[in-house]
């Protein structure tokens, strides 16, 4: 059983490795501004480090039960709900369009993230399904499950959410004018909050994962749009 010291050195340790990670990535993007596939082996170092450091000090079990909590019985629900989520994106995109700047998203796609239409297929593909992993991980598996069953639930849906809008911001902060970037931030923290709800009735990071696969599929189907792969806009 855990002592009162141990619970707030995990609490500390969780805490405090997380806002290095994430102050990190937000640093990286903001000023040093790497092409996508640099970053993303940056950010697979980064969002790790914390989650082998928490496993060293405080043992693998409770991200390794994490694989084997989601029961099979419960995919249906996830999948229909999923599903749902990339349907709810793709149509808020149409009705917000006429509100962004379609070519500044596009020209930062290609000359900052070197991300053209001949290889955005293999990006789409990363960031549906091991990007949308990594993150689930570092936010709901690790920084937020961890927190919340070392007996800060209030403060694990705050801060996790929270960071993961936040984490954001530097990746989106030109693409829209400042009430759309606010609508997102906001957005984000509250998709936050759905995932985090998700991982904590499930016992596990992978049924929010299941549903940012669908949510980054979304998006990416908005960025073949946008480079003309998929002519409808």
């Amino acid at each position: 059983m855990k002592t009162n010291k141990i619970i707030l050195k995990e609490k500390y340790i969780i805490l405090i490795s997380s806002f290095i990670a994430c102050i990190s990535m937000f640093a990286i993007e903001s000023f040093i501004a790497p092409s996508y596939l640099i970053k993303s082996s940056i950010k697979l170092v980064v969002f790790s480090l914390p989650i082998i450091l928490y496993t060293k000090m405080f043992g693998f079990r409770s991200i390794r039960n994490q694989f084997s909590n989601l029961k099979f019985s419960k995919l249906k629900l996830i999948f229909i709900f999923a599903i749902c989520v990339y349907f709810y994106n793709i149509i808020l995109f149409f009705l917000l369009r006429d509100y962004i700047d379609l070519d500044v998203i596009r020209n930062n796609l290609l000359a900052k993230e070197n991300i053209t239409a001949m290889n955005f297929v293999y990006v789409s593909l990363y960031i549906s399904f091991i990007n949308s992993f990594l993150e689930e991980l570092f936010f709901r598996g690790f920084m937020f499950l961890s927190l919340a069953k070392s007996g800060s639930r209030r403060l694990a849906y705050s801060i996790s959410s929270l960071a993961f809008s936040l984490y954001h911001v530097a990746i989106i902060s030109a693409w829209f004018n400042i009430w759309i970037f606010i609508l997102i931030i906001v957005g984000l923290m509250f998709v936050g909050y759905i995932f985090n709800y998700i991982t904590e009735k499930l016992d596990s990071f992978l049924a929010s994962w299941i549903v940012h696969i669908f949510a980054n599929l979304a998006i990416n189907t908005i960025g073949f749009m946008m480079l003309g792969i998929i002519n409808i806009i």
